[in-house]
Protein backbone atom coordinates (compact mmCIF):
# COMPACT_ATOMS: atom_id res chain seq x y z
CA UNK A 1 0.00 0.00 0.00
CA UNK A 2 1.08 3.48 -0.68
CA UNK A 3 0.92 6.47 1.59
CA UNK A 4 -0.77 8.53 -1.09
CA UNK A 5 -3.16 11.29 -0.16
CA UNK A 6 -5.71 10.67 -2.87
CA UNK A 7 -8.05 7.87 -3.71
CA UNK A 8 -10.70 5.49 -2.54
CA UNK A 9 -9.49 3.95 0.70
CA UNK A 10 -12.29 1.47 0.64
CA UNK A 11 -11.25 0.04 -2.66
CA UNK A 12 -7.61 -0.35 -1.92
CA UNK A 13 -7.23 -2.62 1.05
CA UNK A 14 -5.24 -5.47 -0.45
CA UNK A 15 -6.44 -7.71 2.31
CA UNK A 16 -10.06 -6.76 1.76
CA UNK A 17 -10.45 -6.53 -2.01
CA UNK A 18 -8.85 -8.60 -4.71
CA UNK A 19 -8.21 -5.38 -6.55
CA UNK A 20 -5.75 -3.25 -4.74
CA UNK A 21 -6.74 -0.34 -3.33
CA UNK A 22 -9.06 0.94 -1.18
CA UNK A 23 -5.75 2.34 -0.43
CA UNK A 24 -4.59 2.93 -0.29
CA UNK A 25 -7.60 4.13 -0.23
CA UNK A 26 -6.20 6.94 -0.24
CA UNK A 27 -5.49 9.96 -1.65
CA UNK A 28 -5.59 13.54 -2.52
CA UNK A 29 -3.98 15.32 -5.37
CA UNK A 30 -3.93 14.75 -9.03
CA UNK A 31 -0.66 14.55 -10.81
CA UNK A 32 -1.63 15.60 -14.26
CA UNK A 33 -3.57 18.73 -14.97
CA UNK A 34 -5.43 16.90 -17.67
CA UNK A 35 -7.01 14.65 -15.07
CA UNK A 36 -8.51 17.30 -12.83
CA UNK A 37 -12.23 18.03 -12.87
CA UNK A 38 -12.99 19.98 -15.99
CA UNK A 39 -10.62 17.97 -18.22
CA UNK A 40 -13.67 16.65 -20.01
CA UNK A 41 -15.74 19.57 -21.26
CA UNK A 42 -19.00 18.58 -22.87
CA UNK A 43 -17.93 19.81 -26.27
CA UNK A 44 -17.30 17.97 -29.47
CA UNK A 45 -13.74 17.51 -30.76
CA UNK A 46 -13.96 20.80 -32.59
CA UNK A 47 -15.64 22.66 -29.75
CA UNK A 48 -19.07 22.19 -31.26
CA UNK A 49 -22.25 20.81 -29.77
CA UNK A 50 -22.23 19.20 -26.34
CA UNK A 51 -21.58 15.46 -26.38
CA UNK A 52 -24.43 13.12 -25.61
CA UNK A 53 -23.43 10.59 -22.96
CA UNK A 54 -25.18 7.23 -23.31
CA UNK A 55 -22.41 4.73 -22.50
CA UNK A 56 -20.46 5.11 -19.25
CA UNK A 57 -17.65 3.00 -17.80
CA UNK A 58 -16.93 3.51 -14.09
CA UNK A 59 -13.64 2.21 -12.74
CA UNK A 60 -13.90 2.94 -9.01
CA UNK A 61 -16.52 1.93 -6.42
CA UNK A 62 -17.27 5.50 -5.39
CA UNK A 63 -17.90 6.76 -8.92
CA UNK A 64 -20.10 3.75 -9.66
CA UNK A 65 -22.21 4.58 -6.59
CA UNK A 66 -22.36 8.19 -7.73
CA UNK A 67 -23.49 7.30 -11.24
CA UNK A 68 -26.33 5.23 -9.81
CA UNK A 69 -27.25 7.96 -7.32
CA UNK A 70 -27.50 10.38 -10.24
CA UNK A 71 -30.09 8.09 -11.84
CA UNK A 72 -27.71 7.06 -14.62
CA UNK A 73 -27.23 3.40 -13.77
CA UNK A 74 -28.89 2.31 -17.00
CA UNK A 75 -26.08 4.01 -18.92
CA UNK A 76 -23.32 2.01 -17.25
CA UNK A 77 -21.83 -0.55 -19.64
CA UNK A 78 -18.96 -1.67 -17.41
CA UNK A 79 -17.42 -1.34 -13.94
CA UNK A 80 -14.36 -2.53 -12.03
CA UNK A 81 -14.34 -5.78 -10.05
CA UNK A 82 -14.43 -3.76 -6.81
CA UNK A 83 -17.73 -2.06 -7.68
CA UNK A 84 -20.37 -3.82 -5.58
CA UNK A 85 -22.93 -1.17 -4.68
CA UNK A 86 -25.77 -0.86 -5.35
CA UNK A 87 -26.42 -4.60 -5.91
CA UNK A 88 -27.16 -3.92 -9.59
CA UNK A 89 -23.52 -2.92 -10.04
CA UNK A 90 -22.39 -6.47 -9.34
CA UNK A 91 -24.29 -7.67 -12.40
CA UNK A 92 -22.57 -5.32 -14.84
CA UNK A 93 -19.70 -6.40 -17.12
CA UNK A 94 -16.33 -6.28 -15.36
CA UNK A 95 -13.75 -4.07 -17.03
CA UNK A 96 -10.76 -5.05 -14.91
CA UNK A 97 -9.79 -4.39 -11.30
CA UNK A 98 -9.68 -1.15 -9.38
CA UNK A 99 -6.14 0.03 -10.04
CA UNK A 100 -5.79 -2.39 -12.96
CA UNK A 101 -8.41 -1.67 -15.62
CA UNK A 102 -8.78 -3.90 -18.70
CA UNK A 103 -7.70 -1.16 -21.10
CA UNK A 104 -8.26 -3.04 -24.35
CA UNK A 105 -11.71 -4.19 -23.26
CA UNK A 106 -12.66 -0.65 -22.29
CA UNK A 107 -11.39 0.81 -25.55
CA UNK A 108 -13.32 -1.82 -27.51
CA UNK A 109 -16.54 -0.86 -25.69
CA UNK A 110 -16.18 2.75 -26.93
CA UNK A 111 -17.77 4.46 -23.94
CA UNK A 112 -18.89 8.07 -24.21
CA UNK A 113 -17.40 8.72 -20.79
CA UNK A 114 -14.99 7.00 -18.41
CA UNK A 115 -15.28 8.00 -14.75
CA UNK A 116 -12.92 7.06 -11.94
CA UNK A 117 -11.27 8.24 -8.76
CA UNK A 118 -8.08 7.38 -6.90
CA UNK A 119 -4.41 8.04 -7.56
CA UNK A 120 -3.77 4.38 -8.37
CA UNK A 121 -5.58 4.97 -11.64
CA UNK A 122 -3.25 7.66 -12.94
CA UNK A 123 -0.87 5.23 -14.62
CA UNK A 124 -3.63 4.01 -16.93
CA UNK A 125 -4.82 7.45 -17.99
CA UNK A 126 -2.35 7.83 -20.84
CA UNK A 127 -3.98 4.92 -22.70
CA UNK A 128 -7.41 6.50 -22.45
CA UNK A 129 -6.16 9.96 -23.32
CA UNK A 130 -4.40 8.72 -26.44
CA UNK A 131 -7.59 6.99 -27.51
CA UNK A 132 -9.51 10.24 -27.42
CA UNK A 133 -12.09 8.82 -24.98
CA UNK A 134 -13.49 11.42 -22.54
CA UNK A 135 -12.31 10.86 -18.97
CA UNK A 136 -13.62 12.41 -15.76
CA UNK A 137 -11.39 12.03 -12.70
CA UNK A 138 -13.58 12.64 -9.65
CA UNK A 139 -11.87 14.61 -6.86
CA UNK A 140 -11.66 12.98 -3.45
CA UNK A 141 -9.37 15.07 -1.28
CA UNK A 142 -12.02 16.75 0.86
CA UNK A 143 -15.76 16.58 1.47
CA UNK A 144 -16.23 19.81 -0.45
CA UNK A 145 -14.29 18.44 -3.42
CA UNK A 146 -16.37 15.27 -3.38
CA UNK A 147 -19.61 17.27 -3.32
CA UNK A 148 -18.41 19.48 -6.15
CA UNK A 149 -17.51 16.34 -8.08
CA UNK A 150 -21.08 15.07 -7.83
CA UNK A 151 -22.29 18.29 -9.41
CA UNK A 152 -19.67 18.24 -12.15
CA UNK A 153 -20.26 14.61 -13.04
CA UNK A 154 -23.98 15.24 -13.22
CA UNK A 155 -23.39 18.12 -15.59
CA UNK A 156 -21.03 16.14 -17.80
CA UNK A 157 -23.28 13.09 -17.97
CA UNK A 158 -26.53 14.93 -18.68
CA UNK A 159 -28.00 14.88 -15.16
CA UNK A 160 -27.18 18.40 -13.97
CA UNK A 161 -30.16 18.79 -11.66
CA UNK A 162 -29.53 15.40 -10.03
CA UNK A 163 -25.89 16.38 -9.56
CA UNK A 164 -26.81 19.62 -7.83
CA UNK A 165 -29.24 17.77 -5.57
CA UNK A 166 -26.74 15.06 -4.63
CA UNK A 167 -24.08 17.67 -3.96
CA UNK A 168 -26.42 19.74 -1.79
CA UNK A 169 -27.42 16.67 0.24
CA UNK A 170 -23.83 15.79 1.12
CA UNK A 171 -22.97 19.38 2.01
CA UNK A 172 -26.10 19.66 4.16
CA UNK A 173 -25.36 16.42 6.01
CA UNK A 174 -21.88 17.57 6.96
CA UNK A 175 -23.02 21.11 7.79
CA UNK A 176 -25.67 19.75 10.16
CA UNK A 177 -23.21 17.38 11.83
CA UNK A 178 -20.62 20.10 12.25
CA UNK A 179 -23.23 22.38 13.80
CA UNK A 180 -24.13 19.67 16.33
CA UNK A 181 -20.52 19.04 17.34
CA UNK A 182 -18.96 22.50 16.90
CA UNK A 183 -19.10 23.38 20.60
CA UNK A 184 -17.52 20.19 21.85
CA UNK A 185 -14.35 21.03 23.73
CA UNK A 186 -11.23 18.96 23.19
CA UNK A 187 -11.76 16.62 26.16
CA UNK A 188 -15.37 16.04 25.08
CA UNK A 189 -14.30 14.62 21.74
CA UNK A 190 -13.38 10.92 21.92
CA UNK A 191 -9.89 10.27 20.56
CA UNK A 192 -10.46 8.12 17.48
CA UNK A 193 -7.99 5.88 15.66
CA UNK A 194 -9.14 4.70 12.20
CA UNK A 195 -7.23 1.76 10.74
CA UNK A 196 -7.69 1.00 7.06
CA UNK A 197 -5.18 -1.83 6.61
CA UNK A 198 -3.79 -4.28 9.12
CA UNK A 199 -1.04 -6.03 7.12
CA UNK A 200 0.80 -3.73 7.09
CA UNK A 201 -0.95 -1.28 9.37
CA UNK A 202 -2.11 1.91 7.65
CA UNK A 203 -4.27 4.53 9.32
CA UNK A 204 -5.90 7.91 8.78
CA UNK A 205 -3.96 11.13 9.29
CA UNK A 206 -5.14 14.68 8.71
CA UNK A 207 -6.19 16.54 5.56
CA UNK A 208 -8.48 14.00 3.92
CA UNK A 209 -12.19 13.37 3.83
CA UNK A 210 -12.10 10.58 6.44
CA UNK A 211 -10.41 12.93 8.87
CA UNK A 212 -13.19 15.46 8.15
CA UNK A 213 -15.80 12.80 8.76
CA UNK A 214 -14.35 11.89 12.17
CA UNK A 215 -14.28 15.52 13.26
CA UNK A 216 -17.78 16.28 11.96
CA UNK A 217 -19.05 13.20 13.83
CA UNK A 218 -17.74 14.64 17.09
CA UNK A 219 -14.44 12.83 17.42
CA UNK A 220 -10.79 13.84 17.38
CA UNK A 221 -8.56 12.02 14.92
CA UNK A 222 -5.81 10.78 17.22
CA UNK A 223 -3.26 10.62 14.39
CA UNK A 224 -4.08 14.05 12.99
CA UNK A 225 -1.00 15.53 14.57
CA UNK A 226 1.38 12.90 13.18
CA UNK A 227 0.88 12.89 9.44
CA UNK A 228 -1.24 13.68 6.41
CA UNK A 229 -3.47 11.43 4.36
CA UNK A 230 -3.08 7.69 4.81
CA UNK A 231 0.17 6.52 6.35
CA UNK A 232 1.87 3.83 8.41
CA UNK A 233 2.09 4.99 12.04
CA UNK A 234 4.58 3.72 14.56
CA UNK A 235 3.00 1.39 17.10
CA UNK A 236 4.66 3.38 19.86
CA UNK A 237 2.86 6.51 18.67
CA UNK A 238 -0.54 4.81 18.78
CA UNK A 239 0.11 3.59 22.31
CA UNK A 240 1.32 7.00 23.42
CA UNK A 241 -1.74 8.79 21.98
CA UNK A 242 -4.05 6.29 23.72
CA UNK A 243 -7.16 6.30 21.48
CA UNK A 244 -10.49 6.00 23.24
CA UNK A 245 -12.14 4.50 20.14
CA UNK A 246 -10.57 2.24 17.53
CA UNK A 247 -12.42 1.92 14.21
CA UNK A 248 -11.29 -1.05 12.12
CA UNK A 249 -12.12 -0.96 8.43
CA UNK A 250 -9.73 -3.59 7.10
CA UNK A 251 -11.58 -6.88 7.47
CA UNK A 252 -11.57 -9.27 4.56
CA UNK A 253 -15.04 -10.36 3.31
CA UNK A 254 -14.31 -13.95 4.39
CA UNK A 255 -12.50 -12.97 7.58
CA UNK A 256 -13.59 -13.53 11.18
CA UNK A 257 -16.80 -12.01 12.58
CA UNK A 258 -16.50 -8.41 13.71
CA UNK A 259 -16.38 -9.24 17.43
CA UNK A 260 -13.67 -11.85 16.89
CA UNK A 261 -11.62 -9.53 14.72
CA UNK A 262 -11.89 -6.73 17.29
CA UNK A 263 -10.70 -9.12 19.99
CA UNK A 264 -7.71 -10.15 17.87
CA UNK A 265 -6.66 -6.53 17.39
CA UNK A 266 -7.12 -5.83 21.09
CA UNK A 267 -4.56 -8.56 21.82
CA UNK A 268 -1.79 -6.87 19.85
CA UNK A 269 1.38 -6.46 21.92
CA UNK A 270 1.17 -3.33 24.02
CA UNK A 271 -2.47 -2.57 23.18
CA UNK A 272 -4.13 -4.02 26.26
CA UNK A 273 -3.68 -0.77 28.15
CA UNK A 274 -5.28 1.45 25.50
CA UNK A 275 -8.45 3.19 26.67
CA UNK A 276 -10.35 1.84 23.65
CA UNK A 277 -9.41 -1.73 24.52
CA UNK A 278 -10.03 -1.39 28.25
CA UNK A 279 -13.52 0.00 27.65
CA UNK A 280 -14.52 -2.33 24.83
CA UNK A 281 -14.51 0.32 22.12
CA UNK A 282 -12.71 -1.53 19.35
CA UNK A 283 -15.27 -1.34 16.55
CA UNK A 284 -15.10 -3.62 13.53
CA UNK A 285 -18.81 -3.50 12.72
CA UNK A 286 -19.03 -0.12 10.96
CA UNK A 287 -19.11 -0.65 7.20
CA UNK A 288 -15.81 0.46 5.64
CA UNK A 289 -17.67 1.38 2.46
CA UNK A 290 -19.70 4.01 4.33
CA UNK A 291 -16.61 5.58 5.86
CA UNK A 292 -13.93 5.23 3.20
CA UNK A 293 -15.60 5.57 -0.17
CA UNK A 294 -15.74 9.18 -1.41
CA UNK A 295 -19.30 8.77 -2.64
CA UNK A 296 -22.93 9.52 -1.77
CA UNK A 297 -23.07 7.10 1.18
CA UNK A 298 -20.58 9.17 3.18
CA UNK A 299 -23.59 10.93 4.69
CA UNK A 300 -24.81 7.60 6.07
CA UNK A 301 -21.36 6.78 7.41
CA UNK A 302 -21.25 10.17 9.11
CA UNK A 303 -24.61 9.55 10.76
CA UNK A 304 -23.64 6.10 12.04
CA UNK A 305 -20.26 7.15 13.38
CA UNK A 306 -21.77 10.27 14.95
CA UNK A 307 -24.36 8.18 16.80
CA UNK A 308 -21.70 5.82 18.13
CA UNK A 309 -19.47 8.65 19.31
CA UNK A 310 -22.40 10.43 20.95
CA UNK A 311 -23.04 7.25 22.94
CA UNK A 312 -19.39 7.22 24.03
CA UNK A 313 -19.71 10.77 25.33
CA UNK A 314 -22.88 10.02 27.23
CA UNK A 315 -22.74 6.37 28.20
CA UNK A 316 -20.85 4.42 30.80
CA UNK A 317 -17.91 2.33 29.55
CA UNK A 318 -18.81 -0.95 27.89
CA UNK A 319 -17.47 -4.26 29.14
CA UNK A 320 -13.77 -4.70 28.39
CA UNK A 321 -12.89 -6.78 25.35
CA UNK A 322 -12.10 -10.40 26.20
Amino acid sequence: MSADRTGDPAAARPARRAALPALAVALLGLAAASLVPGYFARKGPAGGAARRVERIVSLSPSTTETVFALGLGAKLIGVSSACDWPPEASRLPRMGDYGGPAVEKILAARPDLIVLSGRQMENQMSDFRRSGLPVYFAPDGSVEEIAAGFEELGRLAGAAEAGRKLSAELRAAFAAARARTARLAGPERPRVYVEISYDPVFAIGRDNFVDELVRAAGGANVLGSLGEGYFQPAVESIIRLDPEVIVLTSMTPDGPPAAQFAAQVARRPGWSGLSAVRHGRVWADLSPDLLLRPGPRLAEGLERLGARLAAVRGAAPAEPAQ
